[in-house]
């Protein structure tokens, strides 16, 4: 006769973090392996993934042996990850250690310490000046940044934190000038490997870290369990994203789990008809039409100020739209005009505070105002007692008072700037930044964005999220969208109802199949 319990797990997955879940350094967190031999045999599929890419596939499976824990084959990596953005024949410079190499020679990349296609990062415990100085000057050369993880710590044996692959990285976008691709937790390229391997099922993710254990556990449809055993503490509690179950470790997560309630299942059906208690903005795009009617013209008037013939069209400035923030897009302007490179960083920097200072003007003279359509949306909410909040890479200093101009003073409850944060749009950062000062879960709020690096970093949040695009985005790619439209007007106006339908769907299509 089939255990009950196996007939509650048949077909269960569930991904679990290794530092901070199954160890802590090199020591097993207490109870840990009987956790998951009970998960096994109650039939769950037990995926282990892991940020830390030191170690390959192979060692990840020795060191579980070495514990008493059975793989089964289901070990997942950043390294791996990373490497799934790499091309067969290409140049790669590789920094890290054993287990990034390998990943990197699995995929056919050819490595490198000299010019290259990829700078290719992961942990490094060797890491120095001249690697720093080396990756920096391949990346001011045109090498992309490839980072397995952003983990700035992870937990050591002795209970501090030690740097982590996040802290190099730091370093080596500060020396290229660009920000790096991020494959692992909880960004796309993992999410993708994931579900190619193994599917879609219901379950739960278990990790310590809500920022990247929680989002991917969201991303791929699963529970979140955040255990304290790692680097989050009671006394950091309430975080966002919100977990389903908080435990003390994987072994209380198990018994809570099996010993008293089966496995949360997924909310389905009338259960996701609860509307949404929040709406968070962007703001270049979404609120005004700002890059067509303020930034652009505030570059071209900076550019003049400092006496240098740049002008850019409609055309163009749509071509440098691709590049996220504005500061960036003036160093990756004058470097294709070939603008000495030991004077491009200052001079972009002088620029871009000098078109900042122009745009903030505009905006406290009143000379932008909302997208058309917009006013109607944002009555229509709030007479519903719908919470409003913006989240933007732009700077204080305009955004506050273009919002208040446009939404009125004192609408939006949360705000969060480019200032703010630490990592600029597609990082998820921002919205995760505007939950936590709202104080809800993701299920509990719609994003509103225009443009694909927007709808990327809402989405790393778990956000559904409608797309009101402009000229300038209409063609992006806009999968993962809950609905996109070209406006907020027209015949068939964007109401708070054709919001709720479109939340509504879009957490009804994450649900997996049972």
């Amino acid at each position: 006769m089939t255990d009950p319990i196996d007939q509650t797990l048949a077909g269960q997955l569930w991904v679990l973090d290794l530092d901070g879940v199954v160890w802590r350094g090199s020591k097993e967190v207490d109870g840990s392996r009987d956790a998951i031999d009970r998960l096994q045999r109650a039939g769950a599929t037990v995926v282990f993934a892991t940020n830390n890419s030191t170690r390959t596939p192979e060692q990840v499976t020795a060191r579980l042996a070495h514990l008493g824990i059975r793989s089964q084959g289901n070990i997942v990596t950043s390294s791996e990850a990373a490497a799934s953005l790499l091309r067969p024949g290409e140049r790669v410079m590789v920094i890290g250690e054993h287990g990034i190499a390998d990943a990197a020679a699995k995929a056919g990349a050819v490595p490198t310490s000299g010019p290259c296609d990829t700078v290719l990062v992961g942990l490094s415990r060797h890491f120095d000046y001249e690697t720093l100085r080396a990756a920096g000057h391949a990346i001011r050369d045109g090498a992309r940044l490839v980072a397995t993880n952003d983990d700035t710590t992870f937990p050591a044996t002795d209970g501090r934190l030690d740097p982590g692959c996040g802290a190099i990285v730091a370093a080596i976008e500060a020396a290229g000038g660009r920000p790096a691709v991020v494959a692992g937790k909880p960004h796309q390229p993992i999410v993708d490997l994931i579900r190619r391997r193994w599917g879609t099922a219901p379950g739960v993710g278990v990790g310590d870290r809500p920022e990247t254990d929680g989002l991917l556990a969201h991303a791929l449809g699963l529970d979140f369990g955040l255990v304290l055993s790692g680097v989050t503490s009671e006394e950091a509690l309430p975080v966002t994203p919100g977990p389903e179950h908080v435990v003390a470790d994987l072994a209380g997560m198990v018994c809570r789990l099996l010993d008293h309630t089966t496995v949360e299942q997924p909310v389905t059906g009338s259960d996701m008809g609860r509307p949404f208690d929040a709406v968070i903005f962007d703001v270049d795009g979404t609120l005004a039409d700002t890059e067509r009617d303020g930034h652009r013209p505030a570059f071209n008037t900076a550019f003049a100020v400092h006496g240098i013939d740049i002008s850019w069209d409609e055309i163009e400035y749509g071509r440098l739209l691709r590049t996220p923030g504005g500061r960036q897009r003036i160093v990756v302007d004058l470097r294709t005009r070939g603008f000495p490179a030991d004077r491009v960083d200052a001079l972009a920097a002088e620029l871009h505070a000098t078109k900042t200072r122009i745009f903030r003007e505009s905006v406290l003279a009143g000379e932008i105002g909302p997208r058309p359509g917009l006013p109607e949306l944002v009555t229509a909410l709030t007479e519903a007692g719908i919470r409003l909040a913006v989240a933007t890479t732009g700077r204080r200093a305009w955004v506050e008072p273009l919002v208040d101009h446009i939404l009125g003073a004192g609408t939006v409850e949360v705000t969060v700037t480019g200032d703010d944060v630490r990592r600029l749009k597609p990082h998820p950062e921002v919205y995760l930044r505007a939950l936590e000062g709202l104080g809800i879960t993701s299920r509990s709020a719609l994003a509103m964005e225009d443009s694909q690096p927007g709808l990327a970093a809402s989405v790393g949040a778990h956000l559904a999220t409608v797309v009101v695009t402009t000229n300038y985005t209409s063609r992006q790619d806009f999968t993962g969208a809950a609905m996109v439209r070209p406006g907020y007007d027209g015949a068939d106006p964007l109401t708070y109802e054709t919001c709720q339908t479109a939340h509504r769907a879009w957490w009804s299509a994450r649900q997996p199949e049972r």
